[in-house]
């Protein structure tokens, strides 16, 4: 006959579990499949992990820190991981001292203001030095700096640091350990937490959803193939430890358009400070063979004048009737000449007018010419005089407010093969003041200036010749024609087309 069920005993039981796992939470976690990938990326020298909102980024890298501050490497730890086997210093920064107690110190160390919650983040209790903590000046509740047992015998010291504090956030300290990044840093930030682990076996982690887009430090690691950077990816459906309902639940929550794919896929997108905060999936083209384009648009070129910077065209077909702007080609090229540069239109739509900006009208110093007539003598049908706004001011802000519009209300697409345009597009953001930082914008220029000049878009002039009168100035532009083509055929120049 079995025995009584000793109620007493099992509750008691219970209890102690229930202590235990709220002073080592470290021994009851198991990663999900996207948290394992990422710790199998430990021995790169700098990681990022973009992430959804809520899937667990911050926590996989608070986990990775207790387990190297202490030692203590659970069975699942992967064997690409890295390991410590001796004490190590990290430096762990938010972007304010409030987000760097509420995150990475609550993660770590249990929630702040209490003693009796020291203990209960993901560093067990047992390791943590609680005498050596000293409190942070910046924030209530907040820790500067605490010390943890090793399995080694030695300790292991933690620094909770701030961006706010700019370059000193690292000073006084040899990071052995690493560098951890809840967030993203400014680029200064970033390079100057390079320069602190060049000389040691550290390392730099930095999780974060990239809700400003394609920065600096984004591209840093998306663009780049280096043996010393690794990035991890990680949507809502990776984050397995919330139930599949809630899942697609937190989907159909409003988000902003333009940050969707930021907060539910953990890709860069749009921005809160982009420029077009839109969508841009939303306004992709299947463009035709040029061949099969309507006779009934009327097309225009548009420019961003250049030889020392990148010089940009962009070719468009205006729907009158349905008021819809297409993108059809694009070309940015670098150091060569306007009749080089003329020449590349030319292959792909000589008989199509030209508009311009004012600047271009400015004499150049060496010449004492007007920059957009060499353009004209290279035999482009440059329209007489440059584009203007519909009110006939040039300012950029109404052709911005243009653009977007267009986007949001279907009024323009792209040919989803210019992957220069769209990543101008996405790059393309407001300073702290408002204002459109002008880098790396000559292709979004020349769109501007194509859609600032419709009213001279020119029907028929795709192909072909022209179905209006340019007898004259194909005679008068033949032998600066004949010039660029010879010029461009001897020098063998590489042009580049989107």
């Amino acid at each position: 006959m079995a025995e009584p069920l000793d109620v007493g005993s099992a509750l008691d039981v219970a209890r102690r579990l229930r202590e235990e796992r709220t002073v080592d939470k470290l021994s009851f976690f198991l990663p999900h499949p996207k948290q394992l990938e990422f710790l199998k990326t430990g021995k790169q020298r700098e990681r990022a992990l973009f992430a959804a909102n809520r899937v667990g980024k911050t926590t996989i890298v608070c986990v990775e820190v207790a387990c190297h501050a202490t030692g203590i490497y659970p069975s699942w730890w992967p064997a690409e991981g890295k390991r410590f086997s001796y004490p190590v210093d990290f430096i762990l920064a938010g972007k304010t001292a409030l987000s760097t107690r509420d995150i990475l110190q609550t993660n770590l160390l249990g929630p702040p203001g209490s003693r009796a919650s020291l203990g209960t983040g993901w560093i067990p209790k047992a390791n943590i030095i609680e005498e050596s903590k000293t409190a942070s000046h910046g924030v209530s509740g907040g820790i500067d700096y605490i010390e943890v047992k090793h399995v080694s015998g030695g300790i292991s010291r933690l620094f909770f640091r701030t961006y706010q504090q700019g370059p000193d956030l690292f000073e006084g300290v040899t990071i052995s350990g690493g560098l951890i990044l809840d967030e993203e840093p400014g680029l200064s930030v970033y390079g100057e937490a390079l320069m602190r682990i060049a000389t040691t076996q550290g390392y730099i982690a930095i999780s974060f959803t990239p809700l400003l887009g394609w920065t600096d430090v984004v591209k840093r690691f998306m663009n780049s193939n280096s043996p010393d950077r690794a990035w991890v990816n990680m949507s809502l459906d990776d984050a397995l430890h919330i139930p599949a309902e809630r899942r697609e639940q937190m989907k159909r929550d409003p988000v902003e358009p333009h940050l969707r794919k930021a907060r539910i896929e953990g890709l860069p997108d749009g921005s809160e400070h982009a420029v077009f905060p839109v969508d841009l999936e939303t306004i992709k083209w299947d463009c035709p063979p040029m061949a099969s384009l309507p006779d009934s648009w009327f097309y225009l070129w548009g420019i961003d004048p250049g030889i020392g910077h990148n010089f940009a065209a962009v070719l468009i077909g205006y729907d009158r009737d349905a008021d819809i702007v297409h993108v059809i080609r694009g070309i940015r090229v670098k150091n060569q000449t306007p009749l080089q540069q003329a020449y590349a239109m030319r292959q792909i739509a000589p008989n199509v007018p030209v508009a311009w900006p004012r600047d271009a009208g400015n004499r150049e110093k060496s010449s004492g010419t007007a920059l957009i007539k060499f353009y004209k003598e290279a035999g482009l049908d440059t329209l007489s005089r440059h584009v203007t706004n519909a009110d006939g001011s040039v300012g950029l802000e109404p052709g911005i407010l243009d653009m977007h519009h267009r986007m949001t209300t279907g009024g323009i697409l792209l040919n989803r093969h210019l992957d220069a345009l769209f990543q101008e597009l996405r790059d393309y953001r407001r300073d702290e003041n408002g204002n459109p930082v002008p880098v790396n914008d000559d292709m979004v220029s020349a769109l501007r200036y194509a859609i600032m000049g419709l009213r001279s878009a020119a029907q028929d002039s795709l192909g072909g010749q022209s179905r209006r009168d340019r007898t004259i100035a194909a005679q008068r532009n033949q032998q600066n024609y004949a010039q660029a083509k010879a010029e461009y055929e001897r020098e063998y120049w590489p042009l580049t087309y989107d």
